[in-house]
């Protein structure tokens, strides 16, 4: 392999390794080529690996903690002032994934954090997520999930604050139940 040709191998060496996998690949790429047409399809294959493509189309399971904190907002608080913001983070970042997974879940409604998609002319991300001021210590939080918000109670302590999260997810009732 040589500067002049490694495009072309590393095209070949892709093409190889999805005819390895046969029957799945053709059902996802028939499946992508009845919604993108044959060319939109063969483009897209060509342009990620499997799993850049499972990631893009299903999301990821469980938002890291600095994902979640990019993408967030605040109304009543001051990130960089309030110390319930300071706690929150704490507590997140201690998190197990499925405690994390959860939190998403509480205040998204979504099982995972899809990719990123601009609504309106604006720009906006709609995978954007709002803590907003919840009241006193004595209250639990609560989330609007249709607007990705988390009400968040002030709270003095990290152990109080992680009660309270966990407490609200195993109060909370979602579309999900049946």
């Amino acid at each position: 392999v040589t500067d002049e040709n490694k495009e072309r191998f590393l095209s070949l060496l892709q093409k190889h390794w999805l005819k390895r996998r046969s029957s799945a690949t053709s059902m996802v790429k028939k499946g992508m080529g009845d919604v993108l047409g044959n060319e939109g399809a063969a483009a897209l294959l060509e342009l990620y690996s499997a799993d850049e493509l499972i990631s893009l189309l299903r999301g990821a399971e469980v938002p890291a903690t600095d994902v979640m904190k990019s993408l967030c907002t605040y109304d009543g608080y001051d990130p960089l002032e309030d110390d319930t913001i300071t706690i929150l983070w704490a507590v997140v970042g201690k998190f197990t994934d499925d405690e994390r997974a959860a939190l998403w879940h509480f205040v998204t409604g979504a099982s995972r954090v899809g990719p990123p998609r601009r609504l309106g002319s604006y720009g906006y991300d709609s995978r954007r997520i709002c803590v907003a001021h919840g009241g006193g210590p004595e209250r639990y939080p609560r989330a609007a999930t249709c607007f990705s918000t988390l009400y968040l109670p002030e709270y003095a302590s990290e152990s109080v604050m992680r009660e309270r999260l966990l407490g609200a997810f195993g109060m909370s009732v979602g579309y999900d139940l049946v």
